[in-house]
């Protein structure tokens, strides 16, 4: 659970410049005292901030006092949710909440600090894909909650030159791919996966026999020949891409520390891709593509939150999600 670190906007208009500061604790006191509003700005998911609950709950552990209870939906939310954590991830959850670390806080008494000492919340999400859940962040957090889109990245102009030669050779081998027929692997820039894990999911993926495209973040001083099977690179030449630091889905079984076998990775890829059992939720991730790849609806979410920031300030109050929605 990193914590936030301090961001400023500037908003110009006819009336003036108005100025928010995005920050925890300490900021949040100095732009109080000079009437700037705070606004805290999550890039973790709405289910995700409903999942950890409101301050009170993130400071003292009342609801939640061992692993069993973070393996489950939290009995807050008022609507059917599957939003748990396995046990590997739970344990590490409840250490990082109840126990201070260095700076003589938990995870959950800085993060619970931060929630109380801004003016709203601006949250990586929109209402077409978490409605519920930032509904939910009202009654949690009893101040605004403001959806600001996902932010997708701006599209690429259609321009060869622009383009690393590595992403050139990757996009003229998809063109050659079947529709809907590639695994795309990835883990994010966060996620550091043991190096015994990189090769089990290689194992997997090759035993797979599915076209991939496979995102691995390679630890700093090891080498590809160190990180993947003896052989891997030359056995999956034809039919993957490997790109080494460049509801809608399905996870994996795991064992009870997280871990992953080769059998399981490739059974699930062809489950995924292949049989005839998921083909809903197939269908489900096509249903997505026009939410998640919508650059309208998301620059629009941006706007609206510039918007309200100039409006918030002027006013004075807080301004329920209902009401700025309506911007």
């Amino acid at each position: 659970m990193p914590r936030a670190s301090p961001i400023r906007l500037r908003r110009d208009d006819k009336d003036g410049e108005t100025e928010h500061t995005c920050s925890p604790k300490k900021e949040d006191k100095t732009a109080a005292k000079f009437g700037v509003p705070s606004v805290f700005f999550s890039a973790y998911s709405a289910s995700t901030l409903c999942f950890l609950g409101q301050p009170d709950e993130l400071k003292f552990l009342q609801k939640r006092t061992k692993i069993e209870d973070f393996v489950v939906p939290p009995k807050w939310l008022p609507f059917p949710s599957m939003v748990s954590q396995r046990p590997d991830q739970a344990a590490q959850m409840l250490r990082k909440l109840k126990f201070p670390d260095i700076s003589g806080m938990s995870s959950g008494q800085s993060w619970a600090a931060t929630l109380e000492g801004c003016d709203y919340v601006a949250v990586r999400s929109c209402m077409e894909f978490e409605g519920a859940f930032l509904g939910c962040h009202e009654e949690l957090y009893q101040k605004p909650i403001l959806p600001v889109g996902l932010l997708p990245r701006s599209p690429v102009k259609n321009s060869d030159s622009h383009i690393d030669p590595n992403w050139c050779s990757t996009f003229h081998w998809l063109d050659k791919q079947g529709p809907k027929s590639v695994v795309f692997v990835g883990f994010g820039n966060e996620y550091k996966m043991p190096i015994e894990q990189v090769r089990e999911l290689a194992y997997g993926v090759e035993l797979s026999e599915l076209p991939f495209i496979w995102i691995l973040r390679k630890p700093e001083g090891v080498g590809s020949s160190e990180l993947l099977p003896d052989g891997f690179l030359a056995r999956i030449s034809n039919r993957g891409m490997l790109l080494v630091e460049k509801g809608i889905g399905f996870e994996i079984q795991r064992n009870k520390d997280g871990s992953f076998n080769q059998d399981v990775v490739a059974k699930s890829m062809r489950l995924v891709m292949v049989d005839k059992e998921e083909e809903p939720l197939r269908l489900k991730a096509a249903q997505m593509k026009t939410i998640f790849g919508n650059q309208n609806l998301h620059e629009n979410y941006i706007n609206d939150f510039i918007h309200y920031m100039g409006i918030y300030q002027q006013k004075g109050h807080q301004m329920p999600i209902k009401d700025a929605e309506k911007l």
